[in-house]
């Protein structure tokens, strides 16, 4: 059975807490829409409030380095690739993409296959793929 954990990057502290996800809702705001807060618990702990918007799953793989990857991270990959006319054999060009979640599937985006499924990321030998941020760590950066 595969693991299933979150993160979210703390209120208190902007760091990544990692866990089970808890949504609930604490209070209707004055316009009367619902205002959902997520946090992420640990067993026999007080849950943690992290930012909805920085949430994420574990995909259940990993990368090159046995790092974790979840939803949101921004991956490096390359692929092996040959030409049949020179007989050439190696790697593609580095790319970086995101790790999304759409239709009940993990998937980087500029490229579309679904990982852990069409693309075999998880046997260390076809692929190069390493986890090398996330797009909060990014969005914080650029401000």
């Amino acid at each position: 059975m595969r693991e299933i954990k979150f993160r979210g990057k703390s209120l208190k502290d902007g760091e990544f807490e990692y866990g089970s996800l808890l949504t609930y809702q604490r209070s209707i705001d004055i316009e009367g829409d619902d205002r959902v807060f997520a946090a992420i618990s640990y067993e026999g702990l007080e849950p943690i409030e992290v930012e909805p918007n920085t949430v994420g799953q574990f995909t259940g793989l990993y990368d090159k380095n046995g790092k974790e990857i979840y939803e949101g991270d921004i991956v490096q990959w390359q692929y092996p690739c040959s030409d049949l006319c020179t007989g050439w054999n190696g790697w593609s060009k580095p790319q970086l993409c995101e790790v999304k979640f759409e239709y009940g599937a993990f998937y980087i985006d500029e490229y579309p296959f679904v990982l852990g499924k069409t693309l075999d990321f998880d046997d260390g030998k076809d692929w190069r793929l390493e986890v090398i941020g996330n797009i909060h760590e990014r969005q914080n950066d650029e401000q």
